[in-house]
């Protein structure tokens, strides 16, 4: 059906009721498929939504690596686009403390270290705070009242400063 849509130049950047784009409402609902039809139409994956995110952003906010890999995959230079809060899917990725994700995107060319968001963090700084709080933060995880608190997550060398200033991954 996306084909047969976009064969007959429908608009692969309309935006629904509630603000997305159709590759983001694939992406969305795990349709790989669909998803797969839009990027080997060469259809606008890079296009950003009224919240001023693309496709990467919301393939980060899945979890799903299969979706992230054909977002990645598909070579649109993306991993920097900044959305209204000014988080690029680094950002993100770095928030939900996966470290990773946050790996697979700089070497796919986000910039990790420099970018801030409008909070004035770097991916890099979300990361290290994310994985200085205890697990129960970074998961969400329901305890009941009988358990105590989570001591904080160890760190390895590689996370702590370097000589440079920045904080490794």
């Amino acid at each position: 059906m996306v084909k047969i849509l976009l064969e007959h130049h429908a608009n692969p950047a309309t935006l629904n009721r509630k603000g997305y784009t159709p590759i983001v409402t694939a992406i969305k609902r795990a349709q790989g498929d669909i998803i797969q039809e839009f990027i080997n139409s060469k259809a606008l994956v890079d296009v950003v939504d009224n919240k001023k995110r693309c496709a990467l952003h919301y393939a980060v906010n899945t979890n799903k690596d299969s979706i992230i890999q054909m977002i990645l995959k598909a070579n649109v230079f993306q991993a920097d686009i900044p959305d209204y809060k000014g988080n690029t899917p680094a950002h993100l990725a770095a928030q939900k403390g996966n470290q990773y994700l946050v790996k697979q995107l700089l070497v796919a060319g986000a910039d990790i270290f420099y970018i801030t968001n409008n909070e004035n963090k770097t991916a890099d700084a979300l990361l290290n705070e994310t994985l200085n709080k205890p697990i129960s933060h970074q998961h969400k995880i329901k305890r009941s009242p009988k358990e105590t608190k989570c001591p904080p997550v160890e760190r390895s060398k590689s996370t702590k400063a370097n000589s440079s200033g920045h904080k490794g991954l």
